[in-house]
């Protein structure tokens, strides 16, 4: 009487048909693998040396699996008198050494770290090789253990303790709050957009959000073999940035309106802006003589290696695009971390080059976004793009005199 089953293993580890092998006195039993291959080369047998018991489980052959599979074989000979070879049994075993390689894509690809800004996605793509791969041997698919057949991604998310900009020890403390099955050999996604992610770190305000995404993929335990991490990837999260701008009177807010693409000059150096010739100052607004007050212009939680400026243009034209920039608020970065910037403009050169009525704009460049434009908030935070209205009337002339020489 005997039994027997399948199991597919570990390259190194070999568990070959359990059961009551079939043997009595008189009779000595053989275990041979026949090793298969995918080649033109003819299969290897290879005969396990020493005693194999009568009757057993899990029997360790001692003997790597190749990475074809094999097939085991099971014999007895008789001692007397004949020395015959008797067949009892055979099965086919595979192997499996399970790998995973991910690639991730975010808007940023000039970093050299891992990073996205909290309103883009982070796609990834995951290569998984050395699974069991179906109908490499003639095995039925349910007796392959589920170790073999799938691996899992894990994502983890930690923000960022307040006035940190890396994690404790840098390491995940939470548990992973996703988990999805990647079944066989290949590349994943199988369908588009399938595996790709928008940060979680902040459900109140998604746009702030700052701190860590980790994206793990992970064997399956098998038997007296925990799962492991076969491959780990962390991306930074970064906040969306925001803006302030403080010191005029009773600014007029200009939308933001603009259609096509911006061309190479975002800006020319600074020059002077002509708006309308004509222009005479509303009575009921506040109108600068020849050029605005000090004005103070701040970002907020700007993404790392980004630029900041300021724009004049005319007012005519609801967007920055083509206007001058001010003298010194041009301003690159290379940080490891968002940050904040203020400026304050007191001299604004010759770029209010007469009467009219001119827009200030504050714009920022993200790498793989591009220039955008601030604006204002409402009382629930919601950003409005757009810039300020700056009326600017003629210089006022001064004459210096006397009542006695104009009596004169």
């Amino acid at each position: 009487m005997k039994t027997n089953c399948f199991r597919l293993v570990a390259g190194g580890f070999l568990l070959v048909i359990p059961g009551y092998l079939g043997a009595q006195a008189g009779y000595t039993n053989v275990i041979e693998m026949v090793e298969l291959s995918t080649d033109d080369n003819p299969p290897l047998i290879w005969r396990m040396p020493g005693t194999v018991p009568s009757q057993g489980y899990d029997h360790l052959i001692g003997e790597p699996v190749p990475e074809g599979g094999a097939v085991f074989i099971l014999s007895t000979i008789q001692s007397q008198p004949s020395f015959m070879d008797w067949y009892l049994d055979q099965v086919a075993v595979g192997t499996y050494l399970p790998r995973a390689e991910v690639t991730v894509r975010t808007h940023d690809t000039e970093s050299t770290t891992l990073r996205v800004r909290a309103d883009r996605p982070i796609e990834l793509e995951v290569t998984v090789s050395g699974l069991f791969e179906e109908g490499s041997l003639e095995i039925d698919p349910s007796a392959v253990q589920l170790a073999a057949r799938e691996v899992r991604l894990q994502r983890f998310s930690e923000a960022y303790p307040e006035h940190s900009n890396s994690l404790p020890g840098n390491e995940v403390s939470s548990p992973a709050h996703t988990e999805l099955s990647l079944v066989g050999n290949g590349t994943f996604p199988l369908d588009a957009g399938d595996l790709t992610f928008y940060s979680t770190l902040s459900p109140d305000r998604p746009e702030k959000a700052r701190g860590e995404e980790h994206f793990v993929v992970r064997s399956l335990a098998d038997a007296g073999f925990a799962g492991a991490a076969l491959e780990e990837v962390a991306v930074q999260v970064w906040p969306v940035w925001g803006c302030k701008m403080e010191g005029m009177e009773d600014p007029t807010f200009l939308p933001y309106e603009f259609t096509g693409s911006l061309g190479q000059q975002v800006a020319r150096p600074e020059e002077p802006v002509y708006p309308e010739e004509d222009y005479a100052g509303a009575p009921d607004k506040v109108t600068y003589q020849g050029a605005p007050p000090e004005i103070t212009f701040s970002w907020y939680d700007l993404y790392p290696s980004t630029t900041v400026g300021i724009i004049i243009n005319d007012a005519a034209k609801p967007y920055p695009w083509g206007g001058s920039w001010v003298g010194g608020t041009s301003k690159v970065f290379n940080e490891d971390s968002c940050h904040d910037y203020s400026i304050t403009v007191t001299d604004w050169g010759e770029i209010f080059s007469g009467p009219g009525r001119y827009a200030i704009w504050m714009v920022t460049y993200t790498p793989g976004i591009g220039w955008e434009v601030g604006g204002q908030y409402d009382s629930n935070g919601n950003l409005t793009q757009g810039g300020w209205v700056v009326p600017i009337a003629r210089s006022a002339i001064g004459v210096r005199a006397s009542i006695m020489s104009l009596n004169e």
